[in-house]
């Protein structure tokens, strides 16, 4: 690929800087590429703008563009989700679905775009992309945990995520809701200013495939997402239901005072640690966050989780929800087992291998209750809480 933009770029430059030497009402004639004549001030005048800016300019961007389609061909792949946006959004304005976009890392950390350091085309475009490489302790717990891919792509309606081909929850929102979120509401300073270009991004589809090294004698995970069996996995929350009828249902109502502590039920942080030996403090906020979320309007946090998902409201107003109707949270139950971190918490002990199977067995139960977490911070919930 260096070559191929090198050859190009060498090709444009002579080529497009002849063309542009000459001034427009010259180039009719092929012989006047010289600097024209002294008494003729408005081609001397030309002469020395194409030569300063025009010409530096327009060499600089036809760079740019082949240095793009360049990496378009050989750092690009498919994406998982790709071709939907353009589907489900034909009769958009503005409609880009793009494919994915592959950072190959080798052992050292450092990341490439289609054979190319990122270093060489972050030198290329004046744009530090040094941030894209790791640490070689990174990679090295990367590979430790058998993590040889992850993408992240974006539908019109959810943004997904997947580690070897797992799906984990995705982040869903409403296109017709993302589009007017918050209109005439007092949410937050920066929700309202991205309201206007929700729209644009809901009809722009993409994707980006990390791809790590492997060690010797592992076996490679193929690039497509694993089906995990949701049918099974509705089939017993269904059973569980039969069982105790109704899902159970929890409410907690969380009270913050100026001060950023909290209380529940009338206890605070303290007497919360004498019920129940948990760094219950940890929870506390500071006076200047409390301050800031009221001076931001936000008067109260909802939190409900159910056997769909996770939901979350701002002010009663809905926001993007996490999603794991389709066995997701089974999904990062295998990771955590196939990567060690269960034995990494619990140790090399019998716990830490029977750990995955009995969270397994437990999962439909507890993603069937319903728990809804309300957090207040206006004061005059505070001021209900205290009498």
């Amino acid at each position: 690929m260096r070559t191929y933009v090198r050859l190009t770029f060498d090709l444009a430059k002579n080529h497009a800087g002849r063309w542009l030497r000459r001034p427009p009402f010259a180039r009719s004639n092929p012989r006047s590429e010289r600097a024209p004549a002294s008494n003729n001030y408005l081609a001397i005048a030309w002469h020395h703008l194409c030569r300063l800016f025009v010409r530096p300019l327009f060499v600089g961007l036809l760079f740019v563009g082949l240095l793009f389609v360049g990496l378009l061909i050989t750092g690009c792949g498919p994406r998982i989700g790709g071709g939907e946006t353009a589907a489900q959004l034909r009769q958009s304005p503005l409609v880009i679905d793009l494919p994915a976009l592959y950072i190959d890392y080798d052992r050292s950390g450092h990341a490439s775009i289609g054979s190319v350091p990122v270093d060489a085309i972050g030198d290329a475009l004046t744009v530090d992309l040094s941030r894209l490489n790791l640490k070689t302790e990174q990679i090295n717990t990367i590979m430790d945990a058998n993590i040889q891919h992850l993408q992240v792509t974006n539908t019109p309606d959810r943004l997904l995520l997947l580690v070897n081909g797992q799906l984990l929850p995705a982040l869903v929102w409403h296109t017709e809701r993302a589009t007017t979120a918050g209109e005439g509401q007092m949410l937050a300073a920066g929700l309202a200013q991205i309201t206007p270009l929700l729209s644009t991004v809901v009809a722009m589809g993409g994707g980006v495939v990390l791809r790590f090294p492997i060690s010797a004698g592992t076996v490679p995970i193929p690039l497509t997402m694993v089906e995990s069996d949701s049918v099974a996995l509705e089939a017993a929350q269904d059973e569980y239901l039969a069982i105790i009828g109704t899902p159970p249902h929890m409410v907690i109502d969380v009270f913050y005072q100026a001060d950023g502590s909290w209380r529940v039920s009338d206890l605070d942080a303290t007497a919360w640690r004498a019920v129940l030996p948990l760094p219950w403090d940890r929870l506390n906020l500071g006076a200047e966050q409390i301050q800031s979320l009221r001076a931001g309007g936000i008067e109260d946090l909802i939190l409900q989780s159910n056997r769909e998902g996770l939901f979350v409201q701002v002010n009663q107003q809905p926001l993007p929800h996490l999603s794991w109707a389709k066995g997701e949270l089974n999904s990062m139950i295998v990771l955590a087992a196939e990567g060690g971190l269960f034995r990494q918490l619990l140790g090399d002990t019998p716990t830490a291998y029977s750990l995955a199977a009995t969270l397994e067995h437990l999962l439909p139960m507890l993603q069937v209750t319903e728990i809804e977490l309300r957090i207040h911070f206006a004061a005059e919930s505070n001021a209900t809480a205290e009498e």
